[in-house]
Parts: C-alpha cells; sequence; structure tokens
C-alpha cells in the first residue's frame, strides 16, 4: 500500500498525459476521415484534458508543499502543546497527535472512574441486618455509582465516535485517497464521466487537506491548546489505618477505601470531571463536525472548479449536511 500511496502522484500524470494523447489521436483521425464535427469536439475535450494535466500538475504540487509545511508546523506546535518535538508527515498526522493527546486523557479518566466505581458499586449492592429490623442498605452509595455510571457512558460515546472518526478518516485518507483521486482523473477525462470524477477529485483532496487544516484552525481559533485536567492527578488509592477499622468485614474493608479517598474523588467529581467532559465534547465531536460541515462545502464547491456540472448532486449534498 505505501508503494502505491508514493506513486500516486505519477500514476495521476500518466493517467492526463494518455487522455491528452487519446484526444490528440482523434483529432488526427478526424481529420484524417474529414469529419469536421468530430475534430470540433475532439478539439472541445482536448481543452479539457490540458486543463486536467495543468490541475493534476497543480495539486501534486501542492500535496507536497503541504506535507512539508505540515512537518513544519507539527515541530513548532508539539514544543507548545506537549512540551517535546514530535514529527508528522501531513497535516492528518498533526491532527491525530493532537487527538491523541485528548484520547490519553479520556483513558486515563477511565481508569481513575473504574477505580473509584469498583469499591462503591460493592459497597452499594451490600445489605444487612441491623438490631433485629428490616436490612438496611448503603442508598447513598448507590446514588454515587449511578452518578459514575453516567459519566462512563459518556466517555464510552467519546471513545466510539473518537474511534470511528479515526477509522473513516484513516481509511479514506490511506487507502481512499491513492485510489479515489487517480480514479477521479481518469473518469475526468470522459464526458459522461467527468461530473463524477471531479466529485471524486474534490472530495479526496477535502479529505487529504481540508478536513484535518479545519479542525487545527477550529481548535487554534476557538480554545487554547488542550491540557487534561487528569494529567495533573496522582490517585494513589489509600486505606485507613487497620487499627481504626471496628469492622474487619467487607464492608468495614470498603468502607474505609471510600474515606480514606473522600478528598480526592471530591476534588475528582467537583473540579475535573466537568473540564474534563467539556473539553472531550467540544475536541472530539463539536470541532470535527466544524471540519466536516467545511469540508462538505468545499466538495460541494470545490467540484465546480474541477469541471463538475450536477447541481442536482450539489442540493443534495447540502440538504445532506
Amino acid at each position: 500500500m505505501m508503494e502505491f500511496w508514493e506513486g500516486w502522484e505519477w500514476v495521476c500524470i500518466l493517467i492526463s498525459l494518455i487522455s491528452v494523447l487519446g484526444t490528440a489521436i482523434v483529432i488526427m483521425a478526424a481529420k484524417l476521415f474529414s469529419l469536421k464535427e468530430l475534430e470540433q469536439n475532439a478539439k472541445a475535450e482536448l481543452t479539457f484534458a490540458i486543463s486536467t494535466v495543468l490541475i493534476v500538475l497543480f495539486l501534486v504540487l501542492a500535496v507536497n508543499f503541504a506535507d512539508s509545511l505540515a512537518a513544519e508546523f507539527a515541530k513548532e506546535s508539539s514544543r507548545i502543546i506537549f512540551g517535546r518535538e514530535m514529527h508528522a508527515k501531513n497535516f492528518w498526522e498533526v491532527s491525530k497527535l493532537y487527538m491523541n493527546n485528548i484520547y490519553e486523557c479520556y483513558l486515563l479518566s477511565e481508569k481513575i472512574l473504574v477505580a473509584i466505581d469498583a469499591p462503591v458499586s460493592t459497597i452499594a449492592r451490600l445489605n444487612f441486618s441491623a438490631l433485629m429490623f428490616d436490612s438496611v442498605s448503603a442508598y447513598s452509595f448507590g446514588i454515587m455509582h449511578d452518578f459514575i455510571a453516567n459519566i462512563l457512558g459518556l466517555l464510552y460515546y467519546f471513545k466510539w465516535g473518537y474511534k470511528l472518526m479515526i477509522k473513516t478518516v484513516d481509511f479514506f485518507f490511506y487507502i481512499g485517497f491513492p485510489i479515489l483521486f487517480p480514479t477521479g482523473v481518469a473518469l475526468r477525462a470522459f464526458p459522461p464521466t467527468r461530473g463524477t470524477g471531479a466529485y471524486l477529485m474534490a472530495f479526496s483532496i477535502g479529505i487529504y487537506f481540508i478536513f484535518p487544516v479545519a479542525y487545527l484552525l477550529a481548535v487554534g481559533v476557538m480554545q487554547s491548546p488542550f491540557f487534561c485536567p487528569a494529567f495533573s492527578l496522582k490517585f494513589v488509592p489509600l486505606l485507613l489505618d487497620q487499627c481504626e477499622i471496628e469492622d474487619q468485614n467487607i464492608f468495614g474493608l470498603v468502607f474505609s477505601w471510600v474515606m480514606g479517598n473522600l478528598e480526592f474523588i471530591n476534588v475528582f467529581f467537583k473540579e475535573f470531571i466537568p473540564g474534563i467532559l467539556r473539553e472531550l465534547c467540544l475536541n472530539l465531536c463539536i470541532f470535527p463536525f466544524v471540519a466536516l460541515m467545511i469540508t462538505f462545502s468545499f466538495v460541494n464547491s470545490g467540484s465546480s472548479l474541477f469541471g463538475a456540472n450536477i447541481p442536482e448532486v450539489g442540493r443534495g449534498l447540502v440538504k445532506l449536511i
């Protein structure tokens, strides 16, 4: 796959040159057999074929320039955001470096929540008799368990949304682009499929360049670089002194764990969880959606730049957005 990826430029240039050569042969054949109408149509198609070559050459230069710019941008921005120099070959990899930092925040927050929920859920399920009366349960711990379960549900939603977005864009970026863009160039060479080819070219450029750049711009314009609040936490579970525990059964052990970590639990839920959920929602839901809107807008308007003239598809794409 990487060999094909590295040679996509030559594939596109070769396809566009073949279309020019084929059109020139048709013109010569039309002159040879005195087919004026065919000659005129072939000359018109030659203009499109030459424009395809120019577009492909321009896009090849633009993509190479964007990749070199992304490499420099990754070095400079990583020193500010991550405190160390990181390398990336293109803007999508730069975006993934930033998103992976957010995903690590999710993983750390999930581990802390699961560590807190384990003893809380245990004590919430306990029932015991007190002085021959009805059974007594730790009802307040059940409320806390439900609260943690709701937060974990939100985090799981962000997790799967993030993975779906990453895998989808990775597919179109690393597999779809080397296939879709040359296919779009080939389809643009023929009048019946010129609109489809232009849409494929615009979609490929949108996924390759517009989506990651729009995401990075949304992050840069709407907020400061993300820093996970949980990274500053060092959660070391504590237990009360065993001599202070009057009841040595499971209830006493779990209760001692909760009381020993009560200060950390209060700080984590009151100060850190709201900030973590807000940042995850912005960086993994809102900003990618904004970037997707900009990308589809580019595909809708940029396809006409590449020669598409299918207004019904354009209107349908706008309605889909």
